[in-house]
């Protein structure tokens, strides 16, 4: 009597599979794993070749994209060795999966779009519709950004990651601020009393913005061919600007100037530290808040536009007295 195990016998009966279908089993695992094997050895090698963690991120993705691909095709043309009979399968899985999956087969056209046309890459910030963020991952069905608080806003990080369906890309407008220059035109608004020296206002905070956004102008320029190979565009002068108006509180002045990306918050604080110990050295100028007054025409107007005096009745009294 031999104590030895036919492993032969007792696989199918255990499985319930025929010789035939337990062959096709094993070779699909055998070639699924070889192609994940070497999937393996050529992150490896390129592991070792660069530091740069968006390379490696891209490898990684894509290679993951053909292991899957070339999985399917694999173990498809051992389960359907005709080719009549594979590409018929192909053909039916397909048009089951457009019917039934109209969402997720959506998403992925949005992904090969987002692939192949490169409107943005990992590392831009976007804005689609009401969210707005830093894209973290760009996946088969979704993208994932890690939110900030508006590009409108003080575009700092909320902390939260939104997955947004890669169709989206393709049916509403995309709003990519790292393209082109990578930097955006940021506007705060500062505001004097009528009474102020506002000549003298407007040039200490002219002096202050040049200063601050002298960086960004000089990496402006140096994109500026860049852009001009990949974009007609038309773009005006890169110098910090100060626009004059006027409100019913005061004269307004509109600071423009570039700021990095994620440098708006910082960037306004230090505008405004400065902007209020150069105010407040100025016995001439005075911030202006929405108030209420009353302002007496014949007293405090200019010569040539004062109201005759009011009542005219008591300065009639008053000549005849006389």
């Amino acid at each position: 009597m031999s104590s030895m195990v036919d492993y032969d016998g007792l696989i199918p009966d255990f499985l319930m599979l025929s010789p035939e279908t337990e062959s096709k089993v094993i070779v699909s695992v055998v070639s699924v794993s070889i192609l994940y094997f070497f999937r393996a050895i050529v992150l490896r090698g390129v592991e070792s070749r660069t530091q740069n963690e968006f390379n490696i991120y891209t490898w990684r993705k894509l290679s993951w994209y053909v292991f899957v691909f070339l999985s399917f095709i694999l173990v498809g043309r051992v389960w359907y060795t005709g080719v009549g009979d594979f590409v018929t399968f192909f053909g039916f899985f397909i048009a089951g999966l457009v019917v039934v999956l109209n969402q997720p087969i959506a998403s992925i056209a949005g992904w090969a779009y987002v692939v192949i046309r490169r409107p943005f890459v990992v590392g831009d910030r976007l804005r689609v519709g009401t969210i707005a963020g830093d894209v973290a991952d760009i996946r088969l069905f979704s993208t994932v950004v890690a939110e900030v608080d508006g590009l409108d806003g003080a575009s700092m990080p909320t902390g939260r990651l939104v997955h947004i369906p890669n169709k989206i890309f393709m049916e509403e407008p995309l709003y990519n601020s790292s393209k082109g220059f990578g930097l955006l035109w940021n506007e705060i608004g500062v505001e004097v009393t009528f009474e102020s020296n506002w000549q003298k206002a407007k040039e200490i905070v002219l002096g202050i913005i040049a200063i601050e956004s002298q960086d960004g102008e000089v990496k402006a320029k140096k994109q500026m061919k860049k852009v001009f190979r990949e974009y007609k565009l038309r773009l005006g002068s890169f110098r910090p600007e100060v626009f004059t108006s006027v409100t019913p509180s005061g004269v307004h002045f509109s600071l423009r100037y570039l700021i990095e990306l994620t440098d708006k918050r910082q960037s306004e604080e230090r505008i405004w530290e400065k902007i209020l110990t150069e105010f407040a050295n100025c016995e001439d100028i005075d911030f202006a808040y929405p108030t209420r007054r009353t302002f007496i025409n014949h007293i405090e107007g200019k010569e040539g536009a004062k109201a005759p005096i009011w009542p005219p009745v008591i300065e009639e009294k008053r000549s005849k007295k006389s």
